[in-house]
């Protein structure tokens, strides 16, 4: 028997009040989630290795599947937005969930990477009917007013963490 005051106990009780057991049975495990790198010319443009904080791919493959088992987002082409897009992971992932991916970034040099990583999946993702994602380069602080939202407005916004030396 679980001793009732440790951790595991109090996160099993926590998880029997809020989720469903539908919910607890789809459970995602969280662990390993950089064990998959990145693919040069596959995945990514050779430049695109360079950049210092790319966002794990499996990390990303569990972000849209929590929140399609969860019912975050619920139909292919809703929109997800990407502040700090970066060279495009959160694109090239959420693209093949069938997700319209918007990104903003400030540097032009990572907007024309992310642009290359993008073109590597546009026959894929026109195949399976995927919208393509758009990078828009600016300041992400002004993204209300960078992004037209025309189409309804973003289910999700994913980003990648700072990182620091």
């Amino acid at each position: 028997m679980t001793d009732p005051g440790t951790r595991e106990a109090l996160t099993a009780m926590l998880e029997a009040m809020f989720l469903t057991p539908e919910q607890q049975m789809q459970k995602i495990t969280w662990t390993g989630m950089y064990a998959e790198p990145w693919q040069v010319d596959v995945d990514l443009c050779r430049e695109s290795m360079a950049h210092p904080a790319k966002a794990s791919k499996r990390l990303l493959q569990h972000i849209f599947r929590h929140m399609l088992l969860r019912g975050y987002l619920l139909h292919k082409g809703e929109t997800c937005l990407d502040p700090f897009f970066g060279v495009g992971t959160t694109a090239i992932v959420g693209g093949y969930f069938g997700m319209r991916v918007i990104g903003c970034e400030l540097e032009p040099h990572f907007v024309t990477m992310s642009q290359a990583n993008m073109e590597l999946h546009r026959r894929k993702w026109e195949a399976l009917g995927v919208p393509m994602p758009v990078v828009i380069q600016g300041e992400s602080r002004q993204l209300a007013r960078l992004v037209n939202l025309s189409t309804g407005s973003p289910l999700a916004l994913i980003y990648s963490p700072p990182y620091a030396d």
